[in-house]
């Protein structure tokens, strides 16, 4: 004959009636607070003056596969995008991404107001560089636009 065993083993407990033992859900990975897996601080520290400005842009495209290596600047650039400031500097801004599952290189196309773009492939770019390529273009444009402002006053 066979040997029964208990439902449950020391230290588990039922939930309810229910005759099945507790089994611990698997912790959701978050990246939006700034922590690792680890429950750590995140390495990347962004510049106190990056502050992303969203003024001169139309849609930001965010293109990547999660389970590739070089995805890390990013994610975190992405993340600088979702930042109050940055989200009230343009609420007619469109940012989208696309999680794919293919190993492709993580892409971000950002398309400004005046139809120009700028396409940025994250594989081998830091944070750092990505935000200071993306402000450098923003300025840019924001002094453009003010000529063009004034010179029609």
């Amino acid at each position: 004959m066979r040997e029964r065993r208990p439902l449950f083993e020391r230290g588990e407990r039922s939930s309810g009636n229910c005759s099945l033992p507790v089994v611990p859900r698997p912790r959701a990975l978050s990246f939006s607070c700034g922590l690792s897996r680890e429950g750590k601080k995140m390495s990347f520290v962004v510049p106190k003056r990056a502050g992303v400005t969203l003024k001169q842009v139309k849609s930001i495209l965010v293109t990547f596969c999660p389970f590739e290596t070089n995805v890390e600047s990013t994610r975190n650039f992405l993340q600088c995008l979702y930042t109050k400031k940055a989200c009230a500097s343009n609420t007619n801004c469109e940012v989208k991404t696309d999680v794919k599952h293919d190993g492709s290189e993580p892409v971000i196309n950002i398309t400004f107001a005046d139809g120009d773009r700028l396409i940025m492939k994250g594989a081998n770019l830091t944070i750092r560089e990505m935000l200071s390529a993306f402000n450098s273009r923003c300025e840019a444009k924001e002094l453009l636009a003010e000529k063009v402002q004034k010179k029609s006053s």
